[in-house]
């Protein structure tokens, strides 16, 4: 099975092993700066439409008073955990 890409052409699935099917979905863990300098940490599958969701006022109840908040940093970490439809489980 073949993984799909996201908006940002980054692959959200990736194969582990065909034969088990297990996939290994990716997320990423995310720092933005707050409008009073202050740093937050969080992690999502889209860091882009997070930090979005957090300016919209849709984010962490610690970033709410202190939008806007701008992407300082990210890193995508694989995580196993989710089966394909294939794998009969």
């Amino acid at each position: 099975m073949a993984g799909h890409l996201d908006e940002f052409g980054a692959s959200r699935m990736v194969p582990r092993a065909a034969s088990r099917g297990q996939l290994f979905v990716v997320f990423y863990v995310y720092v933005v700066r707050c409008s009073d300098r202050t740093l937050y940490i969080g992690h999502a599958e889209n860091p882009q439409i997070r930090v979005k969701a957090h300016n919209d006022g849709h984010g962490a109840a610690y970033t709410f008073k202190r939008r806007p908040v701008s992407l300082v940093y990210s890193e995508a970490f694989h995580s196993e955990g989710r089966q394909s439809s294939e794998s009969g489980n």
